[in-house]
Formats: C-alpha cells, structure tokens, sequence
C-alpha cells in the first residue's frame, strides 16, 4: 500500500521543487526601464492614476539587502507610453531621489507603481544584464531588450 503513493508523492515534490525554482519575473509586467545618463528612465505602459512610485535596488552579492533610492507620493495620471526620469519632478507628486540610481551588473532592480486598488498596480523587478543598462533599448522583466518600451 505504501509503495502506490510513492509516485505521487515523487510528483508533488518535483512540482514543489520546480515551483521554488521559478523566477517570478518571466513574465513581462506594464513597465520598461533603461538607462538616461546616470538616471534611469522609466515607461508605463498603460493607462493609470498612480498614488505613489517607489524604486529599490538590490545587488548581485549573496546577502545584499533592497534599498530603496526613489519615492514620490501624490497623485498623477499616466497614459501608456509616457516616460520618466528619476530625476524629474512630477506635477501632483512630492518626493525624490536619494543618489543615483544602482545600475550594477547582475543587480536587481524594483519598480512600482502604486494606483488606488491592488489591481490598479504595476510592481516588476528587472535584472540588470551584464553589459549595464542601456540607453538605446528598453529592459523588460522577463529580461527581453525592446527598441520600444512598450510593444
């Protein structure tokens, strides 16, 4: 009797184990970023009121902490395709950055958009590719390069 749930329990464990495996990030989130000189530009690719953008980076070193290096509050309207800089003030939005932002090699970094309910928002986590950010296409979440930010 106990041999005939050995297969499924082998199932249930290599499903968990691929489960765990998974990069949370294959798939491609409303949000492009890349780099602008030594700021990081941002595109949002839909429409949306957002309440609140915030911006961590966590290093490629086993045991690096997230730091955040931007945050704004307020409101303000977004239509799909629109760009920003972390270093541009935004109308309705109080806030800023602390530094420059992180652009390692291997690094991660967080972008979120934070609209007036959890379906009106826009978190994604981007790697950043070995040769750096670019300035010429869009990184995108599942780790694509786009010539535009929003295809």
């Amino acid at each position: 009797m106990k041999k005939q749930y050995l297969p499924s329990m082998v199932a249930a464990l290599v499903l968990v184990g691929l489960l765990a495996g998974c990069d949370s990030n294959t798939t491609t989130t409303d949000a492009a970023i890349r780099r602008d000189g030594t700021d990081l530009q941002v595109a949002i690719c839909r429409d949306m009121i957002v309440n609140q953008i915030r911006a961590s980076y966590k290093g490629p070193e086993r045991g690096e902490e997230w730091t955040s290096f931007w945050k704004v509050k307020g409101s303000y309207g977004f239509k799909s395709g629109d760009r920003i800089s972390s270093d541009a003030a935004l109308a309705g939005m109080e806030g800023g950055l602390w530094g420059s932002p992180p652009q390692k090699s291997g690094g991660r970094i967080s972008i979120s958009f934070w609209g007036d309910s959890q379906e009106n928002t826009i978190d994604g986590i981007f790697r950043v590719p070995a040769d750096g950010l670019s300035e010429d296409g869009w990184l995108r979440t599942n780790g694509s390069v786009t010539d535009a930010p929003c295809d």
